[in-house]
């Protein structure tokens, strides 16, 4: 599986493509996806999307990268990426990671923001093997109702996951202990999302290490699945994605310039090479389909 990042198209049918996941307009804003990673699997790039995404790990080892912070993993777990978090997955290159991702629009689900506050939910949380099965059938409930769509479908849907998030809250009351990430490897990730928008060779990026580029691109794709000079492309156009939605009163040319692009054309081919979308098209088919 492509973890690459956000995707829009505009079809026939006009589907909105979420991080290479289709919905249909006016479709319940769900999916469920099974993968298995095998070893030896090289890691992807970074990935950005409106929804808040679940990824139950049933077996295997590896780490992500999730807004800034590096989460190791072994065995069963439970990793929670929030709405507009940069992230991207590292598989253990001698383990086989076995998992199931759960997404969906947070407002489509949860009518009741009272009792489900999604941003207090912590990241990495290790749940025991009967909640993983229990997870599980609750994950296959959802697949069977969403491919045989009988009459209220998208209600049990809706109740699944809102039983799904109750497990979750449970297992988040038990303790969980932070890991130490590695400190050249947190200086560097501070650095480069500090001045992923400033045109900093790498080079340079070295010369205010003390370290060599090579060494320093090595840690980057140890813990981002990129070298450097990927890194800070990737970032500067989920950057401009992110503009693009939210700031309306930016023009394509302000926001390329505002990312780090001196070169408008530059811009343009590789926003579109990375989202399938020009940024206006973006931008059209984003507010067409409702927004988040």
């Amino acid at each position: 599986m492509n973890w690459g990042l956000l995707n829009m198209n505009e079809t026939k049918k006009r589907e909105v493509r979420l991080d290479r996941l289709s919905y249909a307009k006016g479709d319940l804003p769900v999916r469920i996806s099974r993968s298995q990673v095998r070893q030896g699997s090289a890691p992807g790039g970074l990935a950005y999307h409106p929804e808040i995404e679940f990824q139950l790990i049933k077996r295997g080892k590896g780490a992500y990268l999730i807004d800034g912070k590096t989460y190791p993993f072994a065995g069963p777990s439970l990793l929670i990426i929030k709405s507009g978090e940069v992230h991207s997955f590292m598989p253990d290159l001698d383990s086989v990671v076995e998992k199931v991702f759960l997404m969906f629009t947070w407002r489509s689900i949860v009518s009741d923001p009272a009792r489900f506050r999604h941003a207090s939910l912590p990241t990495l949380l290790h749940p025991e093997n009967d909640e993983i099965a229990v997870m599980d059938t609750l994950l296959r409930q959802m697949e069977m109702e969403m491919k045989r769509r009988a009459p209220f479908w998208q209600d049990i849907v809706r109740a699944r996951i809102i039983e799904w998030l109750v497990w979750v809250r449970r297992i988040s009351r038990r303790p969980c202990h932070p890991s130490a990430d590695h400190p050249v490897q947190k200086q560097l990730l501070s650095y480069l999302e500090s001045h992923f928008c400033d045109p900093a060779p790498i080079p340079k990026i070295a010369a205010d290490f003390g370290y060599s580029g090579t060494y320093l691109t090595r840690l980057c794709k140890q813990f981002a699945g990129v070298g450097i000079k990927r890194y800070l492309l990737q970032r500067r156009i989920i950057e401009a994605q992110k503009l693009l939605v939210n700031g309306p009163q930016w023009t394509v040319a302000a926001i390329a310039d505002r990312v780090g692009f001196s070169d408008f054309c530059l811009f343009n081919r590789a926003f579109k090479k990375l989202t399938g979308a020009t940024p206006s098209e973006y931008r059209r088919i984003y507010h067409l389909h409702g927004g988040k």
